[in-house]
């Protein structure tokens, strides 16, 4: 991060530190970066350099105690440098006060006029209401907190969301809030939201997951239901894929098929203390009948037996209950081929409304019409010139052109000197004339009629 690669830099950390980072922009966004870094919990040790996980991860940040997390050299930054720096996020609303996040979460219009106009004058008085219609809700003094940072809220979540659309099945991304709920299911609590939490927190993105305190996982929940990523009713939360879910409630199946999963959980968790008390009361028979007590040891076998038979027992329940697991999920799938059978379906009865028997045939009669006159205008051109006729008589004979030609070209070839053009007599002495004299525009006018009149006598 930039604010601790300049760590070493004496000059550059003093005014990071000092007042006048107030006055530069580039030192502010700096500021920024860092105060969303505190939310890992980390802290740069003055002595050795490195980061240490000093405190727990968490979405808030705490005004009254963010200086404590840069010091250096013994030395805090200025109060007003970091008073200056949450003034100005809380204004981007890159943090946000807890209640103003759950009322931003909530709001409407009208619940916002209300605790603009009424709630907010009848606790603090009309000077509130002026405040908060002028945009000058702010005090001077920065509130202590805590505050949501927004981008670290934004970051897990959608990490969180990934990781659910990508590893579960549609029919495995309901969940429990309650975390009270799930003390039998084992210490995995896969039916709940914390345990979605804490395997997703496995992934570099959202590392955090694993370190945080299960409360602000509520704050996550709120975030994915404010961007119509999720749904909530009751203790259940479901999240969807906004752009391809085509459901965007929960519906009684998916309550069902978590019910369904919480009493396996419960089953198999009996199952294992069952099989542990088991391997106990076996132990205990053996060490009673080599310590000579029949009686004692025939007692614990009893019980052994009986333990054994009610695993039996219990397996086979288990056994059904993830058969009726695997025939929801059968019955699921077919749930979804059928909502595809409905959309095409309808897509098609969209089809015939605009496109009926009659428009159909009306559309092929026109089409066939116009190919037809098509196909006319090709067999019109098709043919070479040659070939046309008018009244059923060929304008020309092939045949008899070809004879032509070729006598026009014999009589080319072997033409006698004799037959060859003879210049005109008066032609010699009219250019003669013509060398003789200037000849104007005119004399060439007229020179030129006079040799083509004697051209034509000839």
């Amino acid at each position: 991060m930039e604010f601790f690669r300049h760590w070493d830099d004496d000059e550059y950390m003093e005014a990071l530190f000092s007042s006048s980072a107030v006055f530069d922009d580039g030192m502010l966004q700096t500021w920024r970066a860092a105060v969303h870094w505190t939310t890992r919990g980390d802290e740069k040790d003055e002595k050795s350099g490195d980061f240490i996980h000093r405190h727990k991860a968490s979405v808030l940040v705490r005004a009254d105690s963010i200086l404590s997390r840069f010091v250096r050299n013994g030395v805090h930054p200025v109060p007003v440098v970091l008073t200056h720096v949450l003034t100005d996020m809380i204004k981007d609303k890159e943090l946000m006060l807890v209640s103003s996040f759950q009322e931003d979460d909530d709001s409407t219009v009208a619940a916002w006029i209300f605790r603009t106009a009424v709630a907010k004058p009848a606790r603090w008085g009309l000077h509130t209401l002026r405040q908060s219609l002028l945009g000058s809700d702010a005090p001077s003094a920065v509130n202590p907190g805590p505050y949501i940072s927004m981008p670290t809220l934004k970051a897990l979540a959608n990490a969180l969301h990934s990781f659910a659309l990508d590893e579960l099945d549609a029919l495995d991304r309901t969940f429990c809030l309650a975390q009270d709920e799930h003390r039998s299911c084992g210490p995995a609590l896969a039916c709940s939201f914390h345990a979605l939490c804490h395997r997703a927190g496995v992934h570099d993105a959202a590392c955090m997951l694993r370190d945080m305190d299960p409360t602000e996982f509520d704050w996550i929940v709120r975030h994915l239901v404010t961007t119509k990523r999720a749904v909530v009713r009751g203790s259940f939360v479901k999240l969807i894929d906004p752009s391809a879910s085509p459901s965007s409630c929960i519906s009684a199946g998916d309550e069902s098929v978590l019910l369904l999963h919480h009493t396996i959980a419960t089953v198999e968790s009996s199952l294992v203390k069952l099989e542990a008390k088991k391997e106990w009361a076996k132990t205990k028979a053996v060490e009673l009948k080599r310590a000579k007590k029949e009686q004692a040891a025939l007692a614990y076998l009893r019980l052994m037996k009986v333990l054994d038979a009610s695993t039996a027992q219990r397996q086979t329940g288990l056994m059904n209950l993830l058969a009726t697991d695997h025939q929801l999920r059968e019955m699921h799938a077919h749930a979804l081929v059928l909502d595809g059978y409905n959309l095409a379906t309808e897509s098609l009865r969209t089809t015939r409304t605009t496109l009926g028997l009659d428009a159909a045939a009306e559309t092929v009669a026109e089409w066939e019409m116009l190919m037809d006159e098509s196909r006319q205008v090709d067999a019109l051109l098709a043919p070479p010139i040659g070939a046309m006729t008018i009244g059923g008589h060929a304008l020309f004979d092939d045949e008899a052109l070809e004879a032509e030609l070729a006598a026009l070209d014999n009589e080319r070839t072997v033409l006698p000197p004799e037959a060859w053009p003879v210049v005109p007599t008066a032609i010699p002495a009219l250019l003669s004339t013509v060398a003789a004299t200037t000849v104007t525009d005119d004399d060439a006018a007229r020179l030129a009629k006079q040799l083509e009149n004697v051209c034509v006598s000839k």
